[in-house]
Formats: C-alpha cells, sequence, structure tokens
C-alpha cells in the first residue's frame, strides 16, 4: 500500500511539473525537437522568437496526413514582449516562419530533422536541397547555436541557469545586443545561406509546412527527402495574420469530407437543379 501511495505521488509531480522549458532541439542529445514561431525585421535588425510548447513529432502525428483535419492557434495579445518588439519595427519591414529541429543523429537518413514553413512559391525548390547543404544548414553550430543562445533571453529562461527556464516563454533580439540569438544571424530565411528556398512569408499570407530529412547516410550530393504536411485532399498551412482578436499564428488542415457528404452535396444540387427547372418550365 505504502509503494503503491509513492509511485501516486511520484506520478503526480511528473503531472504538475511543466511539459515543456526551453525550446527544445538544441543539442545532439535531445531526440525530438520543439515548434518555435519568429517574426523579424532585416532593415532594423530585430527579431521575435516564441516557444510554441509543441513537440514536432506529436505536431506531425496531428497534422500530417489527418483525414479528420487539425487546427491549433496562439494568439500574440498580452505578450510584453510581444509589444515591445513591435514598437521597435515596422510592419512593411516583418516576415515570420514556424520551425522545429532535431540536430541528433549525424548523417544518418532521419535523424536530423527540420520541420519548416516555405515562402508562398518556393515549394518547388525544397527537394532540390542537397544532402551536404542541409547537413550544413541544420547543425549545432547554426540552428542550434540560435537556439541556445536565444534560451537565455526574454522569458524563455535566465542565462547560466539551466534547465530552470521558463515554461513556453518568448525574447525580443536585436543584432547590437547579441548576433547569436537575433534569428537573422545564426538562421535567417535560408538557414544561413545553405538552402536554396526561404522558409519566411509576409505578415498576412499563408505557407505550407515541410519536414525535410537526409537521404543518404554516404551521398552528399543527392538530394534530402520531402514530406510536406497534407492529407489526402489538403495542404497544411500556417497563417500569421491580424485578426479581430489581435495577432493570430494558426495551422490549419481541413477535413476531407467522407463520401456520404459527397452523396449529400450532390442530391442538393440536384434537387436545387429540379426545383429550378420546373419554375423555368411554369
Amino acid at each position: 500500500m505504502l509503494m503503491i501511495k509513492k509511485i501516486a505521488a511520484a506520478a503526480a509531480l511528473l503531472a504538475a511539473a511543466p511539459a515543456f522549458a526551453a525550446i527544445q532541439g538544441v543539442t545532439n542529445t535531445q531526440l525530438d525537437g520543439e515548434l518555435y514561431f519568429n517574426v523579424f525585421d532585416q532593415v532594423n535588425f530585430v527579431s521575435y522568437t516564441k516557444d510554441l510548447g509543441t513537440m514536432a513529432s506529436l505536431f506531425k502525428t496531428n497534422g500530417d496526413g489527418n483525414e479528420a483535419g487539425y487546427k491549433i492557434s496562439f494568439n500574440l495579445t498580452g505578450d510584453a514582449n510581444w509589444t515591445s518588439f513591435v514598437a521597435l519595427t515596422k510592419p512593411a519591414n516583418l516576415v515570420w516562419n514556424v520551425l522545429g529541429n532535431v540536430v541528433s543523429g549525424g548523417n544518418k537518413p532521419g535523424f536530423v530533422k527540420l520541420y519548416t514553413t516555405v515562402k508562398v512559391g518556393d515549394e518547388a525548390i525544397v527537394p532540390t536541397w542537397t544532402n551536404q547543404l542541409f547537413s550544413a544548414g541544420i547543425s549545432t553550430a547554426t540552428v542550434g547555436q540560435f537556439l541556445a543562445n536565444v534560451n537565455d533571453t526574454g522569458t524563455h529562461g535566465v542565462k547560466g541557469t539551466a534547465p530552470n527556464y521558463a515554461t513556453n516563454g518568448s525574447s525580443v533580439n536585436k543584432l547590437a545586443d547579441d548576433a547569436n540569438s537575433y534569428f537573422g544571424t545564426s538562421v535567417g530565411e535560408r538557414f544561413n545561406g545553405r538552402a536554396p528556398f526561404s522558409n519566411s512569408n509576409a505578415v498576412g499570407e499563408s505557407s505550407t509546412f515541410t519536414l525535410v530529412t537526409r537521404s543518404s547516410l554516404t551521398n552528399n550530393l543527392v538530394n534530402v527527402n520531402v514530406d510536406p504536411f497534407a492529407n489526402s485532399k489538403y495542404d497544411g498551412k500556417w497563417t500569421f495574420a491580424s485578426t479581430a482578436n489581435g495577432m493570430v499564428l494558426d495551422y490549419n488542415l481541413p477535413a476531407v469530407p467522407e463520401p456520404s457528404s459527397y452523396a449529400l452535396l450532390l442530391a442538393g444540387l440536384m434537387g436545387v437543379g429540379f426545383v429550378v427547372r420546373r419554375r423555368n418550365q411554369a
């Protein structure tokens, strides 16, 4: 009985503990990444980064191939860091992206992972990325370095006090203050210049979402594996836009109608056509 109580108490402590801390995906020991959101102004050299609190592998389970559809939304209203960021930037200069990464696994196919939004019009370019340039762009020296530095800023955590980071925090980072926590330096729109496509779109635009991994252990010159988020009918898309409720980031993979739904729709259209025809005859 005492052992059961101890197990129950331990389970309660685990349940009460924060599910996430700093943005995961920083080191080569973390086997899963966490999604994070960036908005940056490349004219004033300021970026905003938000921890979305969603593990990349779980998001893929829910948001890719789901015939029932999947939606998730994040509202920036009330985030003091977002308010500070807006005061330092101009709307016309802003671009945004959603990323997630795993830097563990070296050159083994399927181990190092990048989850990324894609600039509208660049979708066909993503599969032209070579394994060599992918590995150079998604590593501890690029995205890993960015996350390691940004996790010590804002409400992500307290510098030098790992792992006691705040849960799902955010930050404003200036190039002038710290080059490696400013998104445009270590990562940027093209993963430090290593990617043939851009990961960012203007505010108000929607973006597809894609998982990219290496395709070969030894051949660096062949192209990467690309797995766009979609179901049998629709693409999953992120959108960051101004709404009646403030600035909102959302992901939407529409549900695929069941065959019975199509049958009802067809029957309805046929019924409308019949009524119109009768009226015309009258």
